[in-house]
């Protein structure tokens, strides 16, 4: 065994010198399919070498898609036509790799055993430019060991830290001051996948702050005092701070902290980011196909746009949108194809991490010339923007980062999430014109609306303490309130006051914010909650969610159930991404007759032709 690891670096250290001397060498590692102790450091080398040589030089794949994107961007010129591809199979040559070349100059110690202690000590790893070694293998696999032991010891962290917020609250008191970008981007990810490899190559790389707190979210709880420690200098210096990760139990992290100003930037599977984010930028808007002809609004017809929904979580787009965007393309090119438009939203933030990807989807959708994109929740990041005080700068921060944002892709719209509680909303904020609700759906009063909700119903729906209920099951047909947030007692908690007391301003501060879209290139919003908003306000056209479409029905159910809406209906279906594509083609082919299927900016068009004339006798779900 020592012969044939001696024998293995010794390769490894003659592919290094016959490479290093060619400026476009690049290397790829499967760190997939090592034994998963050695998964964390290998991915920590590879960050680190990234960060060493200031360029793409090693691709760290994890996920399945990650050859296929390598391929992608070396046939469209992101990469030097003259790079050598090189395969490193084990932790031992890239580690080799990364000693000759200086990239680590340390290792931290540590116990896989110990899964809170990963967070810090991938953080240690980027801030030593350190080799995290876990005390496993270092012990069973002698070869390596005595091929690091020249490297000094930075940290020791086996028996560091009892829990994870013990571990927390020693690296904001010992190490976050030098970590980097602290004010605008940090990391929070599962120990588990740390472990795996996910996201330590981005935190080696750029030096970034790592934390994990399960209970980070439970208002007065010690771990949430402790997350607000790390997002409150961000806030104090009036920089818009993302958190790139994901937490499980509330997705939207600003609803932990005490200003609500941070991003969620879902990511926690996303892989070779430190590889992907140093490819070329874009330097130029991207373009969109043009939008399709519209006839002016028709009473008789009902008007759908289908939005694909999740494209702001970036490891989707790395992962299953590829083959949902490659089987609509195919779909589409086949003879006879009914193609229907179809809106994608997408996150803006792959401009920072993976331009290539914004650039690819982008030309896939020219290919039908009826694929759209806007921007994911809530424009610029996912958080929700009515709750941040009006009066913050963050608040115009966000607004100018949707509209630069938008800008970049050029898109005009955006899908809008903001406050759940609507335990005050009374029969003035409903829309009375609403379209008939689905089969199956029934408004308790004939002032329901158009998604068959009355105002009964939501109060029942959502008590004034936030309570876990919903009105609908969204494969029902009914659009529903989803309370789960909580977000009356968040409010409670900022101003004092008790529950539904601090809730009833919601749906007046959604409006107050999008007015503040006015003059901007958004053009329209798409809201998939309450609260209800005009369908427009100045010249910003917003849109209600009509239906929630799941996996489990098919195209042809979801034409007759469109077709049931009274005539004159605007809308639009949120699409999970569970619907196979062929379904969307099998919804184009049987739709009734006086259902039209617009994209986003069509269907804006068509509001606002309805606007012009005035014509309020004919309802609308919009």
């Amino acid at each position: 065994m020592w012969h044939d690891i001696v024998q293995e670096l010794t390769l490894s250290f003659i592919l290094f010198c016959c490479t290093r001397s060619h400026s476009d060498a690049l290397y790829v590692i499967d760190i997939a399919s090592l034994p998963l102790p050695e998964r964390l450091p290998a991915s920590a080398l590879v960050g680190l070498v990234n960060r060493n040589e200031g360029r793409p030089y090693i691709l760290g794949e994890i996920n399945p898609n990650d050859a296929a994107w390598l391929s992608t961007v070396q046939r469209d010129g992101q990469l030097p036509s003259n790079d050598t591809v090189q395969t490193l199979s084990t932790l031992a040559q890239i580690a080799s790799l990364a000693l000759k070349s200086g990239a680590a100059r340390a290792k931290v110690l540590y116990s896989p055993s110990e899964l809170w202690s990963l967070p810090n000590v991938v953080t240690l790893a980027g801030i030593y430019r350190a080799i995290p070694l876990p005390l496993v293998l270092s012990e069973s696999n002698s070869g390596l060991a005595e091929t690091l032991q020249e490297l000094p010891v930075a940290f020791d962290a086996h028996g560091m830290w009892q829990d994870a917020e013990q571990a927390t609250r020693w690296a904001l008191d010992s190490i976050h001051g030098l970590c980097n970008s602290t004010a605008s981007l940090v990391v929070l990810q599962d120990p588990s996948l740390l472990e795996a490899g996910f996201l330590v190559d981005m935190v080696t790389a750029r030096q970034l702050f790592a934390f994990n707190m399960p209970e980070m979210c439970k208002l007065g709880s010690s771990s949430n005092a402790l997350y607000n420690r790390i997002v409150e200098p961000a806030w104090e210096r009036k920089s818009m701070l993302s958190v790139l990760g994901y937490n499980p139990k509330q997705e939207v992290v600003a609803l932990c902290s005490k200003h609500h100003t941070e991003v969620s930037l879902v990511g926690d599977f996303c892989s070779a980011l430190s590889f992907w984010s140093i490819l070329p930028p874009i330097d130029a808007p991207l373009q969109q196909s043009a939008p399709l002809p519209m006839q002016p609004y028709d009473r008789r017809k009902t008007y759908i746009a289908i939005i694909s929904s999740d494209g702001d979580n970036m490891q989707m787009a790395f992962n299953v949108r590829r083959q949902a965007m490659q089987q609509r393309v195919a779909l589409c090119a086949q003879p006879g194809a009914a193609c229907p438009p179809l809106t994608w939203t997408i996150s803006n933030r792959l401009a920072e991490f993976a331009p290539f990807l914004l650039q690819w989807y982008y030309r896939q959708a020219a290919k039908t010339g009826k694929d759209s994109f806007l921007l994911g929740p809530s424009g610029y990041g996912f958080l929700h923007p009515s709750i941040i005080e009006p009066s913050d700068p963050l608040l115009s921060t966000f607004i100018n980062g949707t509209r630069s944002a938008a800008e970049l892709l050029s898109t005009s719209a955006y899908v809008h999430w903001d406050d759940y509680d609507n335990s005050c909303v009374t029969d003035s904020h409903m829309d009375r014109s609403g379209g008939e609700a689905p089969a199956g759906c029934r408004p308790d009063t004939d002032t329901g609306g158009s998604q068959g909700i009355s105002r009964a119903g939501i109060v029942a729906g959502c008590g004034s303490q936030g309570a876990v209920k919903s009105l609908q099951d969204h494969s029902a047909g009914c659009m529903g309130v989803d309370c789960k947030h909580g977000l009356d007692h968040i409010r409670a908690q900022d101003s004092g006051k008790a529950g539904s007391a601090a809730g009833c301003k919601n749906e007046l501060d959604m409006e107050r914010y999008l007015r503040r879209m006015e003059g901007t290139n958004i053009q329209s919003v798409f809201s998939p909650i309450l609260p209800f908003v005009p369908r427009h306000i100045g010249e910003l056209a917003t849109f209600r969610e009509l239906y929630r479409w799941f996996g489990k029905e098919s195209g042809a159910s979801l034409a007759q159930r469109l077709g049931k809406y009274r005539r004159g209906t605007i809308g639009y279906v949120y699409m999970i991404p569970d619907v196979p594509l062929d379904s969307m083609e099998e919804l184009g082919r049987r739709l009734p007759e006086h259902v039209e299927l617009a994209g986003y900016r069509e269907l804006a068009q068509i509001s606002r032709t309805r606007k012009a004339a005035a014509d309020e006798s004919y309802p609308s779900a919009s």
